[in-house]
């Protein structure tokens, strides 16, 4: 057991994820060194730790977005920080408050010129305000950093193009860069009767609470902007002069720093943070043992500065803990809570065996122990922070096919996986607003006495598990008249 040294407690997370997740959380975040709190309610300060991340994840998404040649802007927004329920429309001369939409779009109209300028696609990475009643660090932040991307196209095909490639594009940086596994599909039926305005989602899973949450969004909102702002073209396939005027239709996607925060939510344990390879700040700590003497210090340094030099030229981000007057047990400790993938003790002996013991933080105990020769370490290590990359994926999608994969075709089944079970449901569904708000509802007896349960009909996955025949499967509801369009995917949404 750690004892305090010098008066000061051990870094340590006090609460089980499983018995009090945001209690759990919160430590998690703040004993890792992503945030601290502010004298602002509902506001946090990012430390490098969290601010590094995010710029890992504009990096990887300046990479890919590159053949897409995105214009940069900036966009004056002014923060909105009532209630979300009373905020303002966002169509233009509705009110007095300047809004994103009512900022951005008069202007779109001003450069949108010609077909010539299409498509015209405007990134910014920015600021965001909105109100939040109960606020969590990077899940839930009254302000919080995002990518955000505004477009316009000429054809309805060319949007519509453009937001399955952003979807994907967003499902992959889940995938490859924090080991998330999602589900890609549309928001059910709040505009349903216009097929041209629609919200593709990408759903994550956080296992701790049988909940799932939104991680990145493309709004489709077909021509209903640029007829609202008068934002139009001349048709360029017109033989006869003037050549009609065509508006345009335009997307607007995004994703969040909540990413980070989905996936402290998903991977880390009760002893703090566990971070995915490619997103940490620090893939390898070298934890110095203390030499006896001076002539002995100066060999472990030199050993030291060759391990790093070596290690670095393979691309492996390394620091090194070197701290005197902590044991190697409190050092180890602090690189357990901060989540760093691997870490490894250097000292004498290790010098002269020329072999260390390599640990690492997602196994703790004996399976998580590989000792290795000193000089084979730079493709070792490589190896195994690919390995972790990998195995954090697979543990967290085998968690998430285990909640997810119920299906139910019937009311019965439906009730008691999603209130007794507390599993994410595919259910046969008619896509009517009427519907959904009525099994949002529905208490755990199937009565219609809510809950405050938090059920939402999460998305309509692309992935279907299998084919509904319109007109001949019904509905899940029973109190529906309506037969089912697609399979929708309900759950406790965070």
């Amino acid at each position: 057991m750690l004892k305090s040294i010098l008066g000061i407690s051990p870094p340590r997370v006090e609460v089980n994820k499983e018995d009090d997740f945001d209690t759990w959380y919160e430590q998690v975040v703040v004993k890792g060194e992503m945030i601290d709190h502010c004298c602002l309610p509902g506001y946090f300060i990012l430390k490098p730790v969290a601010y590094g991340m995010w710029e890992k994840v504009r990096s990887w998404l300046a990479d890919h977005l590159q053949p897409l040649e995105l214009q940069s802007f900036s966009v004056p927004i002014l923060p909105y920080l009532g209630d979300r329920a009373q905020a303002p429309y966002a169509v233009s001369g509705s009110s007095s408050f300047p809004n994103a939409e009512s900022v951005i779009y008069p202007y779109c109209r001003k450069w949108i010129k010609s077909h010539r300028d299409l498509p015209l696609q405007m990134n910014q990475w920015c600021i965001r305000f909105q109100h939040e009643q109960n606020p969590q660090p990077l899940l839930r932040n009254c302000e919080y950093l995002l990518q955000e991307v505004r477009s316009a196209h000429i054809t309805k095909d060319s949007a519509r193009q453009e937001a399955a490639q952003i979807l994907e594009l967003y499902s992959l940086l889940y995938r490859d860069l924090l080991a998330i596994p999602v589900v890609k599909g549309y928001k059910n039926a709040a505009y349903l009767q216009d097929t041209d305005i629609s919200t593709g989602v990408v759903i994550a899973y956080i296992p701790a609470t049988n909940q799932c949450i939104e991680g990145a969004k493309c709004h489709e909102f077909g021509q209903t902007l640029s007829k609202a702002y008068e934002i139009t073209v001349r048709d360029p396939s017109a033989t006869a002069e003037p050549a009609a005027l065509l508006h345009v239709w335009q997307n607007c996607w995004r994703i969040s720093i909540r990413a980070l925060g989905v996936m402290v939510a998903t991977h880390s344990d009760n002893h703090g943070l566990v971070l995915p390879p490619r997103i940490a700040e620090t893939q390898v700590a070298i934890v110095t043992a203390q030499a006896s003497s001076t002539d002995e210090q100066l060999i472990l340094d030199t050993e030291t500065d060759r391990l790093v030099s070596r290690l670095s030229s393979a691309g492996i981000r390394v620091k090194v803990d070197d701290l005197e007057g902590y044991s190697l047990g409190w050092r180890f400790n602090e690189w357990i809570v901060s989540g760093t993938p691997l870490f490894i003790v250097l000292g004498p002996n290790e010098v002269t065996n020329q072999v260390v013991t390599i640990r690492r933080r997602d196994l703790l105990h004996a399976e998580g122990k590989v000792e290795a020769a000193i000089p084979e370490l730079h493709t070792i290590i490589p190896t195994t922070l690919a390995n972790i990359q990998e195995e954090l994926y697979r543990n967290a999608l085998a968690k998430f096919q285990a909640d997810q994969t119920r299906i139910a075709d019937n009311w019965d089944d439906f009730i008691k996986s999603l209130y007794r079970d507390k599993l994410v449901c595919l259910a046969p569904h008619c896509r009517q607003r009427s519907c959904e708000l009525y099994i949002e509802g529905m208490g755990s007896d199937g009565t219609d006495q809510a809950l405050g349960s938090h059920i939402r009909c999460l998305c309509v996955p692309l992935e279907q598990p299998g084919a509904t025949e319109e007109c001949t499967t019904p509905c899940i509801n029973p109190t529906c008249k309506y037969s089912a369009l697609k399979w929708a995917m309900f759950g406790y949404a965070y």
